[in-house]
């Protein structure tokens, strides 16, 4: 997909969102697979002023409501195929494929909106191994200075190959994504099986030309 294709797509999901008073600081669910869809929705949240919460579909349904039910969500944004594998609760639920006719009626003009640099971006949920996972708030200030920092060490002077193999319920997963954006780079999306499958890996990355990966030791080797 382009540059501009993305834009609109994620323009549309945007303006959806305000409809229903979505704004700056207001934490929008996302439970996605890893997909081109996962980007288009993230993109949207982020236009419409509000910070995603990245939400695993393999967690199960009472830690998913507890953290839904924490940043009190109005709406939760999703995948089909995953509706059966969330909880009930207060908000809306959104499906990037099943209402796709509906985000296609919004302009594919970029929302006015107002964000400063202090509006959170995203929401990453601790583990919960010593307890109640915990949400850390990530402001656009911070991610605005961590990804020119990397644009900046990197030297990207002309486009690279991004892969982003971590899933975006953790911090790992979330940072390759923005320096490939805003660089004019191609951000390619690994699905789970290829990126936790060392022959499958291997051989996604011997048919692409990947520059860069964010991804932990023990993961790569």
């Amino acid at each position: 997909m382009s540059y501009a294709e993305l834009n609109a797509k994620a323009n549309q999901v945007a303006h959806f969102l305000r409809q229903r008073g979505i704004g700056p600081d207001v934490k929008v669910g996302l439970c996605v697979e890893r997909s081109l869809e996962m980007i288009v929705g993230l993109l949207g949240i982020l236009k419409a002023g509000a910070a995603y919460v990245p939400l695993s579909p393999e967690h199960p349904k009472a830690r998913l409501l507890n953290q839904l039910t924490d940043i009190d969500a109005r709406v939760l944004v999703t995948q089909e195929k995953l509706v059966s594998q969330l909880p009930d609760f207060d908000g809306e639920v959104v499906c990037l494929d099943r209402d796709r006719a509906q985000f296609e009626t919004q302009p594919t003009t970029n929302p006015k909106v107002k964000v400063s640099t202090q509006h959170l971006v995203y929401v990453i949920y601790t583990s919960g191994s010593t307890g109640v996972p915990k949400g850390v708030a990530v402001r656009h200030q911070s991610l605005v200075n961590y990804t020119d920092f990397i644009c900046s060490k990197l030297d990207l002077t002309y486009a690279l190959q991004f892969a982003s193999v971590s899933t975006i319920t953790a911090d790992l997963g979330n940072t390759c994504i923005f320096p490939a954006l805003i660089s004019g780079g191609c951000l390619h999306i690994l699905n789970y099986d290829t990126a936790t499958d060392g022959v499958r890996f291997a051989d996604y990355v011997s048919r692409h030309s990947i520059d860069v990966l964010k991804i932990v030791p023990s993961h790569l080797s």
